[in-house]
């Protein structure tokens, strides 16, 4: 057994990765969102949603199904099946529906807003962070439920009527009774639930979600995202690796045969990590590292055709070699250029 001293220094080794980990993280979700800026807003809409969307609406009774709805890539609803029928029939008829199609179909639950706690409720603005600890300490409190036999969801309005320091909420509260045993069924026949969602009276849906993060599945859109995301960054790695390598050959080729391999071993790290984790296919990989090594050659065959090119005017400034020293705003820029 480790003493205190050696389980608090494995804590402070620990802590430095810990930190370059979420470091990383915020990078890639940088990433992620730079790509998804580049596609026009409207297409960007279209590749979000889900081609084939299914939602089973319950009954008022909450064991019973009244009708589910199919959405397609048409974009128009259309009642599948109508009703009021039993719940293992519906789910076998989702269920076949999604062994054909597979991951391009999203299933969501939608429960009947007569089935659920509904309140509009104000909280300061200073608790915007902790708005789930502190609702769930008013169901504690304020209701006659325990937190471990309900479902809860929120979603803000808006800042509250002539309040500038709180802001207006809706708030929705469930029991699990008839949502848990559905969602076990559901995973059971291999329909993975998506939402559980409240309809109103109108049939107007309230965009809540009643899962929890781990347990809704990640969409088709956010998965397409993802694998784009990295599939660019292995292109830009493989390209960088390659420019680097075929500019050190072309400059000091006694040093080839050690910066190549540090340069491909980085390119290849996230690469051979999708594949290890089964997130990339390897044909994925291999294109993508095919596309990055042409580019890298592009680049540098361009470079060295155009040596006065816009592009290392403006990271680099004109090139003059030797000693340099340029006026700059408060004081002198001193830089040393020479050719290896």
């Amino acid at each position: 057994m480790l003493s205190p001293g050696r389980m608090a220094q494995h804590a402070d080794a620990w802590r430095p990765l810990g930190r370059a980990a979420e470091a990383s993280r915020s990078v890639l979700r940088w990433w992620l969102d730079e790509l998804r800026h580049l596609i026009p807003a409207r297409l960007r809409q279209v590749l979000s949603a889900d081609p084939i969307a299914l939602q089973i609406l319950l009954d008022d009774n909450g064991t019973d199904v009244r009708q589910v709805l199919t959405k397609g890539f048409s974009n128009v609803k259309r009642v599948r099946l109508e009703g009021p029928g039993d719940l293992p029939s519906a789910l076998g008829w989702v269920a076949k529906r999604r062994r054909r199609w597979g991951s391009l179909m999203r299933v969501d639950i939608v429960l009947p807003a007569g089935r659920c706690l509904i309140r509009h409720r104000k909280v300061p603005r200073a608790a915007v962070e902790r708005i789930g600890d502190v609702l769930a300490l008013e169901i504690e409190r304020a209701t006659p439920f325990r937190l471990d036999v309900v479902r809860h969801a929120w979603r803000v309005i808006g800042p509250a009527p002539f309040d500038d320091t709180s802001l207006q909420l809706v708030h929705v509260i469930a029991k699990r009774r008839p949502i848990d045993p559905l969602l076990d069924e559901a995973r059971s026949m291999g329909v993975p639930i998506s939402t559980v969602d409240v309809v109103g009276s109108e049939d107007d849906h309230m965009g809540f979600n009643l899962l929890s993060s781990g347990e809704a599945p990640p969409s088709l859109a956010s998965r397409l995202n993802r694998a784009i995301g990295i599939a660019a960054a292995l292109l830009v790695l493989v390209a960088a690796a390659t420019a680097v390598v075929v500019e050190t050959h072309h400059r000091s080729p006694g040093s080839t045969w050690y910066v190549a391999p540090v340069a491909y071993a980085i390119a290849a790290g996230p690469g051979y990590a999708r594949m290890y984790l089964g997130q990339h296919w390897a044909s994925d990989i291999f294109m993508g590292s095919f596309v990055g090594t042409f580019y890298g050659l592009r680049v540098v065959d361009y470079a060295r055709a155009h040596p006065d090119n816009r592009v290392d005017h403006f990271f680099l400034g004109s090139y003059r070699p030797g000693l340099n020293v340029i006026p700059r705003r408060g004081g002198v820029q001193i830089t040393y250029s020479g050719t290896f």
